[in-house]
């Protein structure tokens, strides 16, 4: 996860915790799985770097957990959102 969070958003985080393992399904017209994709998702802190998009987005920021609205995000990803931030350290 460390690595990963490297390569794509350019900053170096102390990874946390085990948060949620979410399966993505997309099915085609006929019902069969067409995209399968399984989500692992770790709480972090910062450490250090500064923000940028990795090559497969358009932008990163830093954002309120409290107005995520304006992201239009998978109501997944806000749910997990929302469980590291309910969660004590």
């Amino acid at each position: 996860a460390r690595r990963e969070v490297c390569e794509e958003a350019g900053i170096d985080v102390e990874v946390d915790a085990l948060v949620d393992v979410i399966d993505s399904l997309t099915r085609d017209a006929a019902g069969r799985v067409e995209y399968h994709y399984t989500l692992v998702d770790f709480s972090a802190d910062w450490v250090a770097g500064n923000l940028t998009a990795g090559s497969d987005a358009a932008d990163a920021v830093w954002a309120d957990p409290a107005d995520l609205t304006p992201y239009d995000l998978w109501g997944e990803t806000v749910r997990v959102i929302g469980l590291c931030f309910a969660s004590p350290k």
